[in-house]
């Protein structure tokens, strides 16, 4: 990517910019000036419960202004900083983001002056961070306001490959905070309770801001006293206490959420047919992920706690991969209005009650959206099961993607190399032949003679999608589809894969909705969101489709 590309970090509680002028061994940090605006993380008010939503799930219009005005912010600070012209970003987000999502932040980020927008999975990015570098398995455990990831990545020969990852909205920060909240709540007296229903989202805010400041506190040991409201020392009248869990209290707590995440750990590896032992770095990512909790986890699990990431590390991340990409001729409408949004807040998935202490144990989804079509809130029953579908519909595109490499080979011998050369040769020639199944088997053939020998595997893929282009048309379109998807999984960052498969897979969904299958054509949009790309089409699409109610 030649000029000056923004890397965002859009976490759940505020965004975190860095920037490269072109190489990929620099990656500056800016810190936005204060801007005066409405605090990131948005208190829900309901009859009898309060919950947290963040700027980047709300789907407010206030809440699109907002990103879309940080986002402009970011993008003139680098630009004064860097004396450059910027038109690139890159965003940095959570791999279980939804679809709709992704395609919203693409246009707010656009409508914010970045012509070239790219999409860019946290895991991938703490990696990119430091640079390709050598050979090495990496294990991100990511823990923050917003839920819990990991991931498995290996790191090869310029590129980096997702072996595995796990996810959920808890634990999570968030749910941390509503802990303490519910715990202050529930000591609360008559008198103190009454209060509460006169208190706007302001007052909600700081409440929250309090508990946040909190944990760090108990996870040191600290025995924490709590002035009632929190800002009342703030005046000269005497404040009042409430009670506040215990530092052990507080530790059994953290531990038994932390403890569910080891499972994902394991699967992870094992998936990926790998042990602990094959685990080259552990990467902590989150603020919630430096609790001593977390370590001792890690440490039994994988035998290394892990080292914390430096806050900007997602953001340089984004941005050491927008250095990899190469200038794109592709430009895109930036007026256009936002997809997937609308002017009510989606449901918090967490809140906590008045005064009564929520239920633990995760949510069933479609006991509470039936409860919600019962009592009138369909469009809220519709955004929890259009989440499950879209979360589904990832993991299926995940489950039948061909097995990546997962291990470091050894380096191979010249007589290897002399036969995987003459291997490819032979592909190449069934490959004109018009023998495509069998030209692309032997093309893996040769790259498993000599897997660091760079030559071939740049072979191998061209001829994955030479045998692809081969079958144009719906006709072709399945074997095409394994084809480019095999190349597209070896070939991570290759944007040449990633256009050409998003081409024909658009072509097909065009195909299927002409012939009225809109739930197929769906699917395969949000496979074009998944695989990360600029297309314009993907818009066209998700337009169109929306226009049928179905996006």
């Amino acid at each position: 990517m030649s000029g000056t590309v923004v890397g965002v970090d859009v976490g759940s509680c505020g965004l975190r910019i860095a920037w490269s002028t072109g190489s990929e061994q620099l990656a500056a940090v800016t810190d936005l000036p204060p801007a005066g605006r409405e605090p990131w993380i948005v208190p829900v008010l309901s009859a009898r419960s309060v919950g947290f939503v963040s700027t980047r799930e709300l789907r407010s219009a206030a809440a699109v202004e907002m990103l879309t005005g940080e986002l402009a912010r970011a993008r003139e600070a680098v630009g004064a900083e860097s004396g450059t012209d910027v038109s690139c970003a890159v965003l940095s987000v959570p791999t279980r983001l939804g679809s709709g999502d992704r395609i919203a932040l693409r246009d707010a980020a656009r409508t914010a002056g970045f012509v070239e927008v790219h999409l860019i999975n946290d895991a991938v990015a703490a990696v990119l961070a430091d640079g390709p570098g050598e050979s090495r398995t990496v294990l991100v455990y990511s823990l923050g306001y917003s839920g819990f990831e990991t991931g498995l990545l290996r790191v090869a020969r310029r590129q980096v490959r997702v072996l595995g990852h796990a996810g959920a909205v808890e634990p999570s920060g968030a749910k941390m905070d509503m802990w303490l909240l519910d715990a202050w709540l529930g000591s609360l007296s008559d008198q103190n309770l009454s209060e509460l229903g006169t208190w706007d989202v302001a007052r909600w805010g700081r409440l929250r801001e309090a508990a946040e400041k909190v944990k760090p506190r108990l996870a040191a040991g600290e025995r924490v006293t709590v002035a009632w409201p929190p800002w009342s020392t703030e005046s000269t009248e005497q404040p009042n206490r409430v009670q506040t869990p215990s530092p052990e209290e507080f530790g059994r707590y953290v531990e038994e959420h932390v403890a569910a995440t080891a499972k994902h750990v394991r699967e992870v590896i094992a998936d990926a047919a790998m042990t602990p032992a094959d685990v080259d770095a552990v990467l902590l990512v989150g603020g919630v992920s430096v609790l001593p909790a977390v370590q001792a986890m890690l440490e039994a699990e994988v035998g290394s706690g892990g080292s914390p990431a430096e806050p900007y590390r997602l953001a340089r991340g984004a941005a050491v991969y927008g250095s990899y990409l190469r200038p794109s001729a592709r430009t895109t409408s930036t007026d256009a209005e936002l997809v997937d949004l609308q002017d009510t807040p989606s449901r918090p998935a967490l809140a906590v009650r008045i005064p009564e202490r929520p239920a633990d144990g995760p949510p069933d989804v479609f006991a509470e959206a039936r409860r919600l079509w019962a009592g009138g809130a369909v469009d809220e029953a519709r955004m929890l099961l259009t989440d499950l579908v879209d979360r589904a519909n990832r993991m299926l595109v995940e489950m039948s993607a061909p097995a990546p490499e997962d291990r470091a080979q050894p380096d191979s011998t010249p007589e290897e190399r002399e036969r995987a050369r003459r291997t490819i040769q032979a592909a190449t020639r069934l490959l004109h032949k018009g023998q495509l199944q069998r030209a692309v088997e032997e093309s893996h053939r040769a790259w498993s003679q000599a897997r660091d020998d760079d030559e071939i595997f740049a072979k191998m893929i061209d001829i994955h999608m030479s045998a692809a282009r081969a079958l144009p048309g719906p006709a072709g379109y399945a074997d095409a589809r394994a084809w480019m998807g095999c190349a597209r999984v070896h070939a991570k960052f290759n944007e040449t894969v990633a256009a050409y498969f998003v081409e024909r897979t658009l072509e097909y969904a065009r195909h299927q909705l002409e012939h009225d299958q809109v739930d197929d054509a769906r699917r395969l949009l949000e496979e074009c969101v998944f695989y990360e790309t600029s297309d314009p089409g993907v818009r066209e699409l998700a337009d169109e489709l929306a226009t049928r109610g179905r996006i």
